[in-house]
Protein backbone atom coordinates (compact mmCIF):
# COMPACT_ATOMS: atom_id res chain seq x y z
CA UNK A 1 0.00 0.00 0.00
CA UNK A 2 1.25 3.95 -0.69
CA UNK A 3 0.56 7.10 1.19
CA UNK A 4 1.15 10.02 0.52
CA UNK A 5 3.32 11.85 3.06
CA UNK A 6 2.53 15.21 4.22
CA UNK A 7 3.96 17.99 7.18
CA UNK A 8 2.33 21.16 7.85
CA UNK A 9 0.36 20.86 4.18
CA UNK A 10 3.81 20.20 2.48
CA UNK A 11 4.40 17.48 0.51
CA UNK A 12 6.91 15.26 1.97
CA UNK A 13 6.87 12.03 -0.11
CA UNK A 14 5.44 8.35 -0.16
CA UNK A 15 5.01 5.80 2.43
CA UNK A 16 5.25 2.76 0.85
CA UNK A 17 4.72 -0.85 2.84
CA UNK A 18 6.34 -3.79 1.28
CA UNK A 19 7.21 -6.87 1.98
CA UNK A 20 11.39 -7.71 2.14
CA UNK A 21 13.25 -10.88 3.27
CA UNK A 22 15.44 -10.58 6.04
CA UNK A 23 18.58 -12.75 4.77
CA UNK A 24 19.96 -13.46 7.80
CA UNK A 25 17.16 -15.68 8.84
CA UNK A 26 15.48 -15.98 5.54
CA UNK A 27 11.97 -14.38 6.89
CA UNK A 28 9.18 -12.48 5.38
CA UNK A 29 9.01 -9.43 7.17
CA UNK A 30 6.40 -5.93 6.35
CA UNK A 31 8.34 -2.83 5.99
CA UNK A 32 7.22 0.64 5.52
CA UNK A 33 9.62 2.71 3.58
CA UNK A 34 9.48 6.79 3.37
CA UNK A 35 10.74 7.83 -0.08
CA UNK A 36 11.03 11.60 -1.28
CA UNK A 37 11.41 12.91 -4.39
CA UNK A 38 15.21 14.54 -5.09
CA UNK A 39 15.69 18.22 -5.88
CA UNK A 40 15.76 18.65 -9.52
CA UNK A 41 15.69 22.73 -10.05
CA UNK A 42 18.94 23.81 -10.19
CA UNK A 43 19.69 27.55 -10.99
CA UNK A 44 22.69 28.40 -13.46
CA UNK A 45 26.03 28.50 -13.07
CA UNK A 46 27.38 31.35 -12.59
CA UNK A 47 24.25 32.51 -12.04
CA UNK A 48 22.49 35.03 -14.43
CA UNK A 49 21.61 38.58 -13.42
CA UNK A 50 17.79 37.92 -13.66
CA UNK A 51 16.30 37.57 -10.63
CA UNK A 52 12.66 37.03 -11.30
CA UNK A 53 12.15 33.17 -11.55
CA UNK A 54 12.05 31.13 -8.00
CA UNK A 55 11.13 28.08 -8.78
CA UNK A 56 9.88 25.95 -11.38
CA UNK A 57 8.36 22.32 -11.55
CA UNK A 58 6.87 19.81 -13.88
CA UNK A 59 3.97 17.75 -13.29
CA UNK A 60 -0.01 16.89 -14.34
CA UNK A 61 -3.05 17.69 -13.19
CA UNK A 62 -2.02 21.36 -12.25
CA UNK A 63 -4.47 23.34 -9.59
CA UNK A 64 -4.04 26.91 -11.08
CA UNK A 65 -6.65 27.82 -7.50
CA UNK A 66 -4.15 26.31 -4.97
CA UNK A 67 -1.46 26.75 -7.29
CA UNK A 68 0.14 22.94 -6.81
CA UNK A 69 -0.01 19.93 -8.89
CA UNK A 70 -2.48 17.65 -8.08
CA UNK A 71 0.01 14.61 -9.16
CA UNK A 72 1.85 14.74 -6.45
CA UNK A 73 5.34 12.92 -6.90
CA UNK A 74 5.11 14.21 -10.52
CA UNK A 75 4.48 10.73 -11.63
CA UNK A 76 4.72 10.51 -15.75
CA UNK A 77 4.43 7.44 -18.41
CA UNK A 78 4.89 8.01 -21.65
CA UNK A 79 1.03 9.21 -22.64
CA UNK A 80 0.78 12.18 -20.26
CA UNK A 81 0.69 15.83 -21.11
CA UNK A 82 3.24 17.57 -18.76
CA UNK A 83 2.96 21.36 -17.80
CA UNK A 84 5.55 23.17 -16.89
CA UNK A 85 5.03 25.85 -14.34
CA UNK A 86 7.22 28.59 -12.95
CA UNK A 87 6.23 30.67 -10.27
CA UNK A 88 8.14 34.79 -9.94
CA UNK A 89 9.13 37.15 -7.79
CA UNK A 90 7.81 41.18 -8.68
CA UNK A 91 9.79 43.14 -11.31
CA UNK A 92 9.65 44.61 -14.73
CA UNK A 93 7.96 43.21 -17.43
CA UNK A 94 10.42 40.48 -19.70
CA UNK A 95 10.57 37.60 -21.90
CA UNK A 96 11.76 34.01 -21.15
CA UNK A 97 12.50 31.38 -23.35
CA UNK A 98 11.89 27.64 -21.88
CA UNK A 99 13.26 24.57 -23.88
CA UNK A 100 12.19 21.03 -23.33
CA UNK A 101 15.39 18.35 -23.63
CA UNK A 102 14.41 14.70 -23.82
CA UNK A 103 16.52 12.11 -22.22
CA UNK A 104 18.64 11.86 -25.75
CA UNK A 105 18.92 15.85 -26.12
CA UNK A 106 16.70 16.03 -29.24
CA UNK A 107 14.47 19.54 -28.20
CA UNK A 108 11.14 18.58 -28.09
CA UNK A 109 9.92 22.19 -27.68
CA UNK A 110 11.07 25.65 -27.30
CA UNK A 111 8.51 28.84 -26.71
CA UNK A 112 8.59 32.50 -25.02
CA UNK A 113 6.66 33.44 -22.22
CA UNK A 114 6.01 36.86 -21.49
CA UNK A 115 6.22 37.64 -17.98
CA UNK A 116 4.14 40.65 -16.75
CA UNK A 117 5.52 42.66 -13.91
CA UNK A 118 2.98 41.42 -11.19
CA UNK A 119 2.75 37.59 -12.31
CA UNK A 120 3.12 35.69 -10.13
CA UNK A 121 2.92 32.00 -11.57
CA UNK A 122 2.75 30.77 -15.07
CA UNK A 123 1.87 27.59 -16.86
CA UNK A 124 1.77 26.02 -20.01
CA UNK A 125 1.28 22.44 -21.36
CA UNK A 126 3.38 22.44 -24.97
CA UNK A 127 1.27 20.23 -27.33
CA UNK A 128 3.97 17.28 -27.82
CA UNK A 129 3.27 14.27 -30.01
CA UNK A 130 3.16 11.10 -27.73
CA UNK A 131 4.83 9.01 -26.67
CA UNK A 132 7.10 10.79 -24.83
CA UNK A 133 10.65 8.80 -24.69
CA UNK A 134 11.37 7.19 -21.05
CA UNK A 135 13.80 8.56 -19.24
CA UNK A 136 15.06 12.19 -17.45
CA UNK A 137 13.80 15.01 -19.62
CA UNK A 138 15.16 18.93 -18.70
CA UNK A 139 13.53 22.23 -18.94
CA UNK A 140 15.51 25.12 -19.30
CA UNK A 141 14.60 28.65 -18.54
CA UNK A 142 16.86 31.26 -20.89
CA UNK A 143 16.56 35.27 -20.63
CA UNK A 144 17.99 36.77 -23.57
CA UNK A 145 19.71 33.32 -24.42
CA UNK A 146 21.86 33.24 -21.53
CA UNK A 147 20.65 30.11 -18.98
CA UNK A 148 18.77 31.61 -15.86
CA UNK A 149 17.67 27.65 -14.49
CA UNK A 150 16.65 24.39 -15.14
CA UNK A 151 14.75 21.71 -13.87
CA UNK A 152 14.04 17.42 -14.49
CA UNK A 153 11.44 15.12 -14.69
CA UNK A 154 10.84 11.35 -14.90
CA UNK A 155 8.64 9.90 -17.60
CA UNK A 156 8.83 6.59 -16.62
CA UNK A 157 8.59 3.43 -18.86
CA UNK A 158 5.75 1.19 -18.10
CA UNK A 159 6.25 -2.28 -16.71
CA UNK A 160 2.14 -3.30 -16.98
CA UNK A 161 -0.09 -2.59 -19.85
CA UNK A 162 -4.04 -3.69 -18.92
CA UNK A 163 -2.87 -5.00 -16.10
CA UNK A 164 -0.74 -8.01 -17.74
CA UNK A 165 3.32 -7.68 -18.31
CA UNK A 166 3.98 -5.38 -21.52
CA UNK A 167 4.53 -7.44 -24.44
CA UNK A 168 7.70 -6.70 -26.07
CA UNK A 169 6.07 -5.21 -29.15
CA UNK A 170 4.15 -2.45 -27.30
CA UNK A 171 6.75 -1.67 -24.66
CA UNK A 172 8.64 -0.56 -28.33
CA UNK A 173 5.44 1.11 -29.51
CA UNK A 174 5.34 3.07 -26.21
CA UNK A 175 9.41 3.50 -25.17
CA UNK A 176 10.89 4.44 -28.37
CA UNK A 177 9.44 8.05 -28.44
CA UNK A 178 7.52 9.53 -31.14
CA UNK A 179 7.52 8.51 -34.83
CA UNK A 180 10.72 10.33 -36.34
CA UNK A 181 11.37 11.66 -32.83
CA UNK A 182 9.28 14.46 -34.01
CA UNK A 183 7.53 15.77 -30.82
CA UNK A 184 6.04 18.82 -33.14
CA UNK A 185 5.81 19.42 -36.90
CA UNK A 186 8.61 21.79 -36.68
CA UNK A 187 12.73 20.76 -35.75
CA UNK A 188 14.66 22.70 -33.50
CA UNK A 189 17.62 20.43 -34.19
CA UNK A 190 19.58 23.73 -35.28
CA UNK A 191 19.61 24.29 -31.67
CA UNK A 192 21.40 21.91 -30.41
CA UNK A 193 24.74 23.12 -31.10
CA UNK A 194 23.77 26.62 -29.50
CA UNK A 195 22.74 24.93 -26.61
CA UNK A 196 25.96 22.63 -26.19
CA UNK A 197 23.24 19.64 -26.49
CA UNK A 198 25.20 17.25 -28.68
CA UNK A 199 23.40 14.06 -29.85
CA UNK A 200 25.23 10.93 -29.01
CA UNK A 201 24.49 8.08 -31.87
CA UNK A 202 25.75 5.41 -28.89
CA UNK A 203 23.63 7.56 -26.49
CA UNK A 204 20.44 6.99 -28.95
CA UNK A 205 21.14 3.32 -29.79
CA UNK A 206 20.92 2.37 -26.29
CA UNK A 207 17.66 4.37 -25.80
CA UNK A 208 16.39 2.16 -28.57
CA UNK A 209 17.56 -1.12 -26.70
CA UNK A 210 15.97 -0.10 -23.47
CA UNK A 211 13.16 0.31 -25.76
CA UNK A 212 12.97 -3.09 -26.86
CA UNK A 213 13.33 -4.68 -23.65
CA UNK A 214 11.02 -6.41 -21.15
CA UNK A 215 10.66 -8.59 -17.95
CA UNK A 216 14.22 -8.29 -15.90
CA UNK A 217 16.01 -5.89 -17.80
CA UNK A 218 12.78 -3.63 -18.26
CA UNK A 219 12.32 -3.87 -14.26
CA UNK A 220 16.64 -2.78 -14.11
CA UNK A 221 15.87 -0.01 -16.17
CA UNK A 222 12.84 1.46 -14.60
CA UNK A 223 14.87 0.63 -10.67
CA UNK A 224 17.83 2.71 -12.56
CA UNK A 225 15.52 5.87 -13.09
CA UNK A 226 13.76 5.67 -10.28
CA UNK A 227 16.75 5.44 -8.12
CA UNK A 228 18.06 8.54 -10.00
CA UNK A 229 15.22 10.61 -9.40
CA UNK A 230 13.98 9.49 -5.96
CA UNK A 231 15.66 8.87 -2.22
CA UNK A 232 14.94 6.53 0.27
CA UNK A 233 14.58 8.36 3.76
CA UNK A 234 13.48 5.99 6.38
CA UNK A 235 12.77 3.09 7.14
CA UNK A 236 10.70 0.58 9.99
CA UNK A 237 9.36 -2.37 10.57
CA UNK A 238 5.54 -2.84 11.27
CA UNK A 239 6.03 -6.12 12.96
CA UNK A 240 8.33 -8.98 14.33
CA UNK A 241 11.86 -8.30 12.94
CA UNK A 242 15.34 -10.11 13.40
CA UNK A 243 17.33 -7.03 12.79
CA UNK A 244 18.30 -5.62 16.07
CA UNK A 245 18.38 -1.62 14.95
CA UNK A 246 15.20 -1.49 12.59
CA UNK A 247 12.85 1.24 14.70
CA UNK A 248 9.55 -0.01 14.87
CA UNK A 249 6.91 1.92 12.73
CA UNK A 250 4.01 2.43 15.80
CA UNK A 251 7.03 4.71 17.06
CA UNK A 252 7.97 6.16 14.09
CA UNK A 253 6.82 9.44 13.89
CA UNK A 254 6.83 9.93 9.85
CA UNK A 255 5.21 6.38 9.86
CA UNK A 256 1.19 5.60 8.56
CA UNK A 257 1.64 3.77 11.73
CA UNK A 258 1.90 5.95 14.25
CA UNK A 259 -0.48 7.78 16.45
CA UNK A 260 -1.41 10.89 14.86
CA UNK A 261 -2.82 13.12 17.28
CA UNK A 262 -4.96 15.57 15.40
CA UNK A 263 -7.13 12.56 14.70
CA UNK A 264 -8.14 11.75 17.94
CA UNK A 265 -10.99 12.90 19.68
CA UNK A 266 -11.62 12.08 23.27
CA UNK A 267 -14.32 13.25 25.83
CA UNK A 268 -15.06 16.72 26.29
CA UNK A 269 -13.49 18.44 28.88
CA UNK A 270 -15.16 20.55 31.45
CA UNK A 271 -14.40 23.64 29.91
CA UNK A 272 -15.90 22.66 27.15
CA UNK A 273 -12.54 21.70 24.81
CA UNK A 274 -11.92 18.66 22.88
CA UNK A 275 -7.78 18.90 24.21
Amino acid sequence: SVHLYFLADRFQGFLIKHHATNLAVSKLETLETWVMPKKVFKIASPPSDFGRLQFSEVGTDWDAKERLFRNFGGLLGPMDEPVGMQKWGKGPNVTVTVIWVDPVNIIAATYDILIESTAEFTHYKPPLNLPLRPGVWTVKILHHWVPVAETKFLVAPLTFSNRQPIKPEEALKLHNGPPRSAYMEQSFQSLNPVLSLPISPAQVEQARRNAASTGAGLERWLDSLVGGMWTAMDVCTTGPTACPVMQTCSQTAWSSFSPDPKSELGAVKPDGRLR
